[in-house]
């Protein structure tokens, strides 16, 4: 199977978020406590689209008893077993410990022999489309590997403090224009001048506005 177009990644989203009956984040934490586990209940086909295959679970963190929506998702290829999935915290709560009305990717996981097939796209405007169908203003990542930082780059993430931004856009474009015709050489690239910006998942947050303004953020700043 070849690479994924952009109009199969919008409908595999539409699809599941159409499955996601919650507009808020009240909402969308008991819509997702109220999901069985993936021990009890293991992913399987439940949402067909085009040949790919998509469910719904909860992932219950042992040490914080947070709960996160899961969404498996399968492939022609992979028959009734998974190719990977989001992992998702509709309610996120930053590094102080603070509440937040944000979204959090958790992680985005691909099984080996399904990567290289641009699923990386598909992982991120589905967070983004669920946390803006949940009422979220942001959505929070830790890049974890090269591909999913230069999606995270593709669709409009900036480091929360803004420092590098800059620097990463400048290596993300410099890899496309010197190797735009050579894939495997620019992942090199990609993997050379990047990874030194991957470090822990705790040392490098990423976070994109999906709602609300800047203006509103400054007049409620502190109250």
């Amino acid at each position: 199977m070849g690479r994924i177009e952009a109009q199969s990644i919008r409908a595999w989203t539409r699809a599941v978020r159409e499955a996601f009956p919650c507009t808020s984040q009240e909402e969308s934490v008991e819509f997702v406590r109220g999901l069985p586990g993936a021990g009890s209940s293991p992913p399987k086909p439940e949402i067909a689209v085009e040949g790919h295959w998509f469910c719904l679970r909860s992932y219950r963190d042992t040490m914080t008893d947070e709960r996160c929506l899961q969404v498996f998702f399968g492939s022609p290829d992979s028959g009734e077993d998974y190719v990977g999935y989001d992992r998702l915290d509709p309610a996120w709560v930053d590094p102080d410990g603070r509440g937040t009305d944000s979204w959090e990717l958790t992680r985005a996981y691909v099984k080996p022999k399904y990567r290289g097939r641009n699923y990386c796209p598909f992982l991120v405007e589905l967070v983004l489309d669920l946390a803006r169908a949940g009422g979220a203003r942001f959505v929070y990542a830790y890049p974890r590997h090269v591909a999913m930082l230069v999606t995270l780059l593709d669709y409009g993430f900036e480091t929360v403090d803004g420092r590098i931004d800059g620097t990463l856009l400048r290596v993300r474009e410099d890899g496309r224009r010197w190797y735009g015709l050579e894939p495997s050489q620019r992942r090199l690239y990609y993997a050379e001048e990047l990874r030194p910006f991957v470090g822990e998942t705790s040392s490098f947050l990423m976070r994109r506005r999906v709602r609300g303004s800047r203006l509103w953020d400054a007049l409620t700043r502190d109250v």
